[in-house]
């Protein structure tokens, strides 16, 4: 069972070995959800005893506490994020793929550590078909990459091809790091345009590629940095950071920590994780990351996929002025709401009727009855944003929600058509009832509007607007869903980028909203905000159900 978060404070979760000199693992991890204003928890795998011969002492601990760790975090607790690192043993990994695939973790984020722990080769299948198609994000170095694909990646192309393999593999997002890190520490960058002491990082989307570049840490062993630069990307995905921004802040503040850590007397990396949060400009009057980064998109970047969209991300500037307030200024209420709901968000988006259609074995008459229902739900939808535009305050308020009447409109007639396509005329549209869960959904939304003011009519409506948007993706995403399939048309366009705009544009909205209202400063108008989305959210699982329990 999934808890929902009662701070503000995204729970955030490590699974990886204790190391006793705080140099990686656990230790390394907490520190860094601990500088990023999370709930930081773990499960301990192994402890680890670092030695200055680099021999590691290893002590496992039985994997019925391991389980135990976990399985009191989640149904006590809640987590809201997990990151997951080594894997030293066969039944290790057997032991957190059950986790995985039986917990419904919103962000799950794997850093296969696969090289370090001289995992055998023969335990690579079960992490490539049972536990890669549940994560969210993989951030795998490129020996770790060639290992997992059986191949050899010597070029930016190469980089790219095998990012597309790894994620046809499952995962939602792939990073794969270059090598960030001199081999010697007493070699300096002389010319940061220099390409032997430039490294790069892809990331891959399913459709777009994105390269960030930065300059290579003169670190003594890998470990220590990778354990934070994942463990950072965890936590600002939490906090609802998009995956491109959460890996080019994570970037800048690891490289930020491991340039003032270099000179650190240690035989191992210990990272100083507090330098991170004050930089030289104690000014508070700029709490956001250094602007000495810069975007640049470059159209000759077509190696691999053609008419994709490759950034190259260029970061020449480390260090924040203020870390945990960083994360305040970015923070996601979008993300808060889902916080709050998280298992019912997922009984949402996961729902059987939603299942049923990406495997295909959706009854026709349950998708037959929905339509019909999701027909007259638009009629209602429509009224709403009309209530959004007497609501708003000035012109471009309205004009927003007059735009969105049109077109609920023009959307209405496709869904005319589109009933036609499953043999239902338009007479049987018009003539059916307006079954009882559709009605509550409908009249809530409505209600919401009149006796509140635009946010609270907004966040109702969202629950709605960014669920399909989700489903969307996630549906046509898996490789498991069947393309051949009638719903394939409905899922391709819920996933098609004009509604990924809407329901952008629709998120934007309510983030503004929020901070014009000053509902950050209310904690009573959080929850009242939070209240109306988990209801939300509550009727639209009816609303499937009613798909499912045909009532004519």
């Amino acid at each position: 069972m999934l808890h929902s978060n009662v701070t503000q404070n995204p729970r955030v979760l490590t699974i990886a070995d204790s190391f006793s000199d705080g140099s990686a693992g656990v230790q390394a991890d907490l520190k860094t959800f601990a500088a990023l204003s999370t709930s930081a928890m773990s499960v301990i795998t192994a402890l680890a005893i670092r030695k200055t011969s680099n021999e590691n002492t290893i002590h496992t601990i039985p994997m019925d506490f391991i389980s135990s760790q976990f399985h009191t975090l989640v149904n006590d607790i809640g987590v809201d994020a997990l990151k997951i690192g080594m894997f030293h043993s066969f039944s290790l990994i057997n032991c957190i793929v059950s986790f995985i695939t039986k917990t419904k973790i919103p962000i799950v984020v794997f850093d296969p550590a696969i090289i370090i722990t001289q995992l055998p080769v023969d335990s690579l299948d079960i992490l490539s078909n049972e536990l890669l198609p549940f994560v969210t994000l993989i951030t795998a170095t490129l020996e770790e990459t060639n290992i997992l694909l059986g191949r050899n990646i010597v070029s930016l192309s190469d980089m790219k091809c095998a990012a597309q393999d790894l994620h046809r593999l499952g995962p939602k997002d792939v990073l794969i790091k270059g090598d960030h890190f001199i081999p010697s520490p007493s070699k300096q960058i002389q010319d940061e345009k220099d390409m032997n002491d430039v490294v790069e990082d892809v990331l891959f989307d399913g459709v777009n590629f994105t390269v960030f570049k930065s300059q290579r840490l003169p670190m003594k062993t890998e470990y220590s940095i990778r354990c934070v630069l994942s463990a950072t990307i965890t936590a600002l995905l939490a906090h609802g950071i998009d995956i491109t921004r959460a890996i080019q802040d994570a970037i800048t503040y690891t490289h930020s920590i491991g340039q003032n850590s270099s000179n650190f007397d240690c035989t191992h990396d210990v990272l100083k994780h507090t330098l991170s949060m004050c930089s030289d400009q104690t000014s508070n009057e700029s709490l956001k990351p250094t602007t000495n980064s810069e975007l640049v998109v470059d159209d000759k970047q077509q190696e691999v996929v053609s008419n994709d969209h490759n950034d190259i991300v260029h970061i020449k500037s480390y260090g924040y002025i203020q870390v945990p307030r960083m994360i305040s200024q970015q923070r996601s209420f979008i993300q808060l709401l889902k916080n709050q709901c998280t298992q019912e968000w997922f009984d949402y988006t996961h729902h059987r009727f939603v299942e049923d259609m990406g495997n295909g074995t959706l009854p026709h008459t349950s998708f037959k009855h929905y339509l019909i229902q999701d027909y007259i739900f638009l009629t209602n939808f429509a009224r709403c944003n009309a209530l959004a535009a007497y609501k708003s305050s000035n012109m471009k308020e309205i004009l927003h929600a007059a735009n969105i009447v049109c077109h609920i409109g023009r959307e209405s007639e496709l869904h005319i058509s589109y009933c036609a396509e499953w043999g239902i005329d338009p007479e049987s549209v018009s003539s059916i009832r307006e079954d009882s869960p559709n009605l509550a959904y409908t009249r809530f939304t409505l209600d919401c509007g009149m006796s509140g003011d635009l946010l609270d009519l907004y966040v109702a409506l969202s629950a709605c607007l960014l669920g399909y948007g989700e489903i969307g993706t996630r549906l046509f995403e898996d490789p498991r869903t069947k393309q051949d399939s009638p719903y394939w048309k409905w899922i391709s366009n819920y996933a098609a980028e004009h509604y990924q705009v809407a329901c952008r544009e629709g998120a934007d909205l309510i983030e503004r909203l929020v901070t014009d209202y000053g509902v950050w400063y209310s904690t009573v108008r959080i929850k009242k905000l939070i209240d109306i989305f988990k209801t939300a959210t509550e009727l639209e699982i009816g609303f499937w159900a009613m798909g499912l329990n045909v009532e004519w």
